[in-house]
């Protein structure tokens, strides 16, 4: 059986170097003082992860009689690889399951707190998307102990601590939170336990780039962390019919979905202080806004090589003839920098801003390439505008669920055709199309998802365990 006090003074060897090895780094800070990372076959020189080498597992057999080797994978490779352990003559192998089990026995003994709701929007990131306008209703409605799994302590308001997102106090709040509320899968080592309820928010809405299972083919390693999170999911909410028959297939869920709208949309409906994010992004209220917000496939080096930003801005102020700032953010999987920067006067990188639906009620035009925010901007009535210079490679590897002529949305594949398109905006023809696709693809939202996820919540706590 494996013990944490077996980490005391032995070298630990953690066998694999993907999501789970990384959650589990994490999860062992401070225990993992002597620690190599190993793999099948020697990695090319100098890799690591988190800070710690890895290695060849070969390389690493003069550990076969002190190392405790933990096999940090999803169960359809551990027992192929335990075989392979033994046969080099490691002795104290033990798999990811066994190291929770472990954990759970600790965090377990504590009992559930009936007001305790734990949130988390994208594996850590800030305080944004669904579950933050979840946050701000029970925030109203007080008595609530209110948690944030989160990479930094930083941008949250009061009544809303935090915990290191990955770390042992994480799996602590995990353990005891009588509610869970996430935008994203959670990670294989998260379980949930009688009494606890679990609700996902999902991060996207509309008929647009496909997911999950409706993919195809999933990598093992995947398909397995999407299995174990929606088999602890107690409710979905959906934003719209064509989300709750994508629960069905493409998440393969078999619970109950709650039909409320997407909460993070609810400041469409509500509105908000366009000066204040305006003042907090340090632009000018008076000029116009363009949001870029490209999906993971690029990256930043790559956005700025494709859209010539300074041509939209010159277009924009040649048709309107006031100004425009023109926001840059890439998605949340790909963004590493350290913070918002200004790449011009005009031109401002907006990527770590926490909540994105505040930039979309903010920005009067959006461009963007098959990110699913095309839909929520567009509940707006504003103008999108889909530039994508790469659509047959990204529909060979996505896909899509409808071909871009049924999307009312402008399509563009060069600077020259972005440029005709935003000169010649056809106003009233975009809004009869856009009236069109919401008869067929009936969105849900209507300003009060946030308000009626929160009373489901309360009902929750209220019922007990």
């Amino acid at each position: 059986m494996f013990s944490l006090d077996m980490l005391k003074g032995n070298a630990a060897i953690i066998y694999g170097a993907g999501g789970v090895a990384v959650q589990l780094i994490k999860l062992l800070a401070g225990r993992l003082a002597d620690c190599r990372i190993a793999v099948s076959e020697r990695p090319s020189e100098g890799r690591d992860l988190l800070g710690f080498r890895i290695y060849g597992i070969e390389e690493l057999e003069g550990y076969r009689e002190e190392a405790v080797v933990i096999i940090a994978t999803t169960p359809s490779y551990q027992k192929e690889i335990r075989v392979t352990l033994k046969s080099l003559g490691f002795r104290r192998v033990y798999t990811i399951d066994d190291v929770m089990e472990c954990i759970y026995r600790e965090l377990y003994v504590q009992p559930i707190v009936n007001n305790k709701v734990l949130l988390s929007n994208f594996h850590g990131r800030g305080y944004g998307c669904n579950p933050k306008y979840i946050a701000e209703e029970l925030r109203k409605r007080g008595g609530v102990d209110i948690v944030w799994a989160a990479d930094r302590e930083e941008g949250f308001p009061e009544g809303v601590r935090t915990v290191q997102y990955g770390s042992y106090e994480h799996y602590r709040e995990l353990a005891t939170a009588r509610v869970w509320v996430d935008n994203q899968h959670k990670g294989y080592l998260a379980r949930k336990r009688a009494g606890q309820y679990y609700i996902q928010t999902w991060h996207g809405c509309g008929p647009l780039k496909k997911i999950e299972y409706d993919m195809g083919i999933l990598p093992v390693s995947y398909r397995e962390t999407l299995d174990h999170d929606m088999d602890m999911v107690d409710l979905c909410l959906s934003g719209m019919c064509f989300t709750t028959k994508q629960y069905r297939r493409a998440f393969r869920y078999k619970g109950e979905i709650a039909e409320y709208g997407c909460p993070r949309n609810d400041i469409f409906f509500k509105g908000g202080s366009r000066d204040a994010v305006m003042k907090k992004l340090g632009i000018d209220g008076r000029k116009g806004i363009v949001l870029y917000a490209p999906t993971f496939r690029n990256n930043l080096e790559a956005v700025e090589d494709g859209l010539d930003f300074e041509r939209v801005l010159q277009v924009l102020q040649e048709r309107d003839g006031e100004e425009y700032v023109l926001l840059v953010r890439q998605h949340p999987d790909i963004c590493v920098c350290g913070g918002d920067r200004r790449v011009s006067e005009t031109i401002l990188d907006v990527s770590r801003y926490d909540d994105v639906q505040e930039l979309l009620w903010t920005s009067d035009i959006l461009i963007t390439d098959y990110s699913s925010i095309m839909w929520d901007f567009s509940l707006q009535r504003k103008p999108v505008y889909l530039y994508h210079t790469d659509v047959n490679a990204y529909e060979k590897e996505r896909g899509f669920y409808l071909t871009f002529s049924e999307y009312p949305y402008m399509e563009v594949c060069s600077n020259d055709e972005l440029a005709a398109a935003l000169m010649n905006y056809d106003e009233s023809g975009y809004l009869s199309d856009l009236d069109e696709f919401f008869v067929k693809y009936h969105p849900y939202d209507k300003g009060t998802a946030s308000e009626k996820a929160a009373k489901r919540i309360l009902g929750v706590i209220e019922c007990g365990t």
